[in-house]
């Protein structure tokens, strides 16, 4: 299973996108939500409440969905 590249979430098997760079970089999402907000907003996973990578950053317990 992959990860998603901005939020840390696990995909499942299945599902998710994949987004390939012009420079070779392959990106993974979990949905639209994360692409949206890693892409065409260009928004730090670690500055916003919801990702995995702010929950680790901020020493939170438990995983969320």
């Amino acid at each position: 299973m992959a990860k998603c590249s901005f939020c840390e979430s696990q995909i499942a098997q299945g599902t998710g996108k994949m987004y390939i760079k012009k420079e070779g970089k392959v990106l993974y999402f979990c949905g639209s939500k994360c692409e949206k907000n890693a892409i065409k907003l260009e928004r730090k996973a670690t500055k916003l409440k919801w990702t995995q990578a702010s929950r680790k950053k901020r020493g939170k317990k438990g995983d969320r969905p």
